[in-house]
């Protein structure tokens, strides 16, 4: 490409063209033709892509990977969509970017290649995609249609990334994603952000069969989305700050093997709302579930978090729920203390309708302090041990006259008898 003149529109306009002629307006950004009485911005509809050199001249070509591998510094420039149907995986390299300009950039190959890429160390490297949409259409085998590898530092933000049948972002590196959307379809982990990865904003959308997964990254201000599976995933030490999760059949909000979730909500229909496992924390969360358990903490710790179920238990208690509030909104229990030694400490229950209690105590050895039940029947108890051995101190209870049911055992294990109050000497 080159020939065209770069001028000023005050230069332009002292200009004597023929029909035809074209040059690019530097102060209006735009590639004009003449068409014999008015300078007309012709780029849309004629497939360019522009490179601008250190002196402001741009360089047109009329394919983005020839663009892109033109230059070693700056920004590629689309000026149209651009469909692609033959091999042109573009492999990202340092201090080149490309604005796709609003417009389209579409790879439709029937192979397993990815749009854009990373090859060897690009550790400190500065690149980046944005301000369009890109669609990968056709692609086949377990592969990402963009896959950046360890350590960079990525724009990605404004961007609509859609992959039709396969995964979509993979990400092992600071990737600044505000206004954007990658969304997955076929199966497997639709998105991943791996140990060195961070996701600053945007959207993980699946589509199809599987789960959006964080496996050893941090999330920030990120949505996540499946229908089928999980939301998202965070494991081996993980890290989620203000997330929002929602899934259809799975969970909104997955965190395993230790792994972290701040400020953050899920939210599911049939799943549940929020599971930790594997020594997870989470700490100003939120789990919501239509007919699933709100909040599963079945192996972690919460603090300051809140269960809500429309029909079901509205907080599972693993280990350890501190200042927690639990709301179920059907008959069954606002909190389900299902392991050894579990606590429930300074935590509020809520049982909006039907005859369910407060707190069903599932194993031995838990211990239930200075929480408030409250509950729509009278009938209710504000905690059910079941026979099983419980130590309890401060429980309150509104909305029934039956505090505990002890279930034959009759016993407080603080003071092995338990008194009016259920407090005890011994604490």
């Amino acid at each position: 490409g080159g020939g065209i003149a770069s001028v000023t529109s005050a230069e332009k306009a002292a200009l004597s063209p023929s029909i035809g002629d074209f040059v690019y307006d530097t102060d209006l950004s735009s590639l004009q033709r003449y068409n014999g009485s008015n300078w007309i911005s012709v780029a849309n509809g004629y497939r360019l892509v522009s490179v601008t050199n250190s002196s402001g001249v741009p360089t047109y070509y009329t394919n983005l990977k020839t663009a892109y591998d033109s230059t070693s510094l700056g920004v590629v420039v689309l000026h149209s969509d651009i469909t692609v149907n033959a091999v042109n995986t573009i492999t990202f390299k340092d201090g080149v970017y490309i604005n796709l300009n609003g417009y389209a950039y579409t790879y439709d190959v029937a192979d397993g290649s990815a749009v854009f890429n990373t090859s060897g160390s690009v550790v400190g490297f500065e690149f980046g995609v944005y301000n369009g949409y890109v669609n990968r259409l056709n692609q086949s085998g377990g592969t990402y249609a963009i896959n950046i590898g360890t350590n960079a530092n990525v724009d990605l933000s404004n961007l609509t990334f859609i992959n039709s049948s396969n995964m979509c972002l993979a990400t092992n590196s600071k990737t600044k994603a505000f206004g954007s959307r990658f969304e997955a379809n076929g199966s497997g982990q639709g998105n991943l952000i791996s140990s060195s990865g961070v996701l600053n904003g945007g959207s993980l959308i699946h589509s199809g069969t599987g789960e959006n997964r964080c496996s050893g990254g941090t999330l920030y201000k990120v949505y996540c989305e499946s229908v089928s599976s999980n939301a998202i995933q965070i494991l081996n030490n993980g890290k989620g700050y203000h997330l929002n999760g929602k899934s259809t059949s799975g969970d909104g909000l997955r965190a395993t093997s230790g792994s972290k979730l701040y400020h953050s909500t899920g939210i599911s229909t049939s799943g549940s709302g929020a599971v930790l496992g594997g020594s997870s924390v989470a700490e100003y969360c939120t789990g919501e579930s239509t007919t699933g358990i709100g909040f599963y903490a079945v192996s972690g710790s919460t603090y300051y978090c809140k269960g809500v179920s429309s029909t079901g238990i509205a907080f599972y208690v693993g280990v350890l729920a501190e200042f927690c509030t639990a709301t179920t909104n059907s008959g069954s229990y606002a909190y389900l203390m299902g392991n050894i030694n579990s606590s429930l400490i300074n935590s509020i229950g809520n049982v909006n309708s039907g005859t369910g209690s407060g707190v069903d105590i599932n194993s031995t050895g838990c211990k239930v302090i200075d929480c408030k039940m409250f509950l729509s029947s009278s009938s209710a108890y504000g905690l059910v041990p079941g026979g099983r051995s419980t130590f309890v101190n401060g429980l309150k209870v509104k909305g029934s006259t039956q505090l505990i049911n002890w279930g034959g055992a009759s016993l407080n294990a603080w003071t092995a008898t338990a008194d009016a109050q259920l407090n005890s000497a011994q604490l």
